[in-house]
């Protein structure tokens, strides 16, 4: 599961596979952290190389943001991460590529690879 989406990171490398590489919960503050990372594709990803750059792009959820998607009510039929992907296309993420569209809608226009 990842995002394909081109960027041009900070030393000039394109690269296009995003892909969920942490996350951390904590209920009781009702907090979600989550970090992607970009690989040059999806063969990159696959085979253990190191990411394109250590730029990432990040998810945060809190308070109501965070019940929605993750409270009593959840989507059970689906796991953690599949919720983070659907969340960070519809909320948007902070991106350390501020060049690159308005860093909140870097997954808007993305796929789903």
């Amino acid at each position: 599961m990842a995002f394909t989406k081109q960027i041009i990171t900070s030393s000039g490398y394109t690269a296009g596979y995003w892909q969920l590489s942490e996350w951390t919960f904590n209920k009781l503050r009702a907090e979600l952290r989550a970090t992607f990372r970009v690989y040059r594709d999806a063969e990159a990803a696959s085979a253990g190389m190191s990411p394109a750059s250590e730029q990432v792009a990040k998810l945060r959820l809190s308070g109501e943001e965070y019940q929605a998607v993750f409270g009593p009510d959840r989507d059970f039929s689906k796991s953690d991460q599949q919720l983070i992907y659907e969340t960070a296309k519809v909320a948007g993420v902070t991106s350390d590529f501020q060049d690159q569209d308005d860093p909140r809608k870097l997954f808007k226009r993305a796929e789903r690879a």
